[in-house]
């Protein structure tokens, strides 16, 4: 079996339903490693993307900068995000630099209706993150 590349990712997500109704709008993007972007239409402001590894596939979304978190409660705010990484479904919190990120990761293997349930799921975790996040961050 050959090994999957991003193009390979962006035709299988290109022939499925959500990408095909507008649910999902993909595009790739590329630089020192080509990433498929995946913007929901409720999540725009939150596009998740996608990198193809050796071993896995890595979704990955940008959450907010450590200078938007208030004065005095990132401590907090990182206590709360380590408590909330085994309830938040098929995600894990992360910090990257200085920004916060929310992350899954799929067998290279997975399938295609898997990579479309970790985007959907990666998305709607973007929502309850924020929510339960919002006391910790700058209005």
């Amino acid at each position: 079996m050959s090994k999957l590349t991003t193009d390979d990712l962006m035709g299988q997500l290109a022939a499925t339903e959500e990408v095909i109704n507008g649910e999902i709008v993909i595009q790739k993007i590329e630089g020192e490693t080509a990433v498929v972007q995946a913007v929901l239409q409720d999540v725009d402001e939150f596009p998740i993307m996608l990198s193809v590894g050796d071993e896995q596939i890595l979704a990955i979304v940008d959450l907010w900068g450590i200078d938007e978190v208030e004065d005095g409660k990132i401590s907090e705010l990182n206590a709360v995000l380590l408590r909330a990484n085994l309830p938040v479904p098929l995600s894990s919190f992360s910090i990257m630099g200085d920004r916060y990120v929310l992350f899954g990761a799929l067998s290279i293997n997975s399938d295609v209706n898997a990579v479309v349930e970790e985007i959907t799921t990666l998305a709607n975790n973007v929502l309850d993150a924020l929510d339960f996040c919002k006391e910790y961050l700058n209005s």
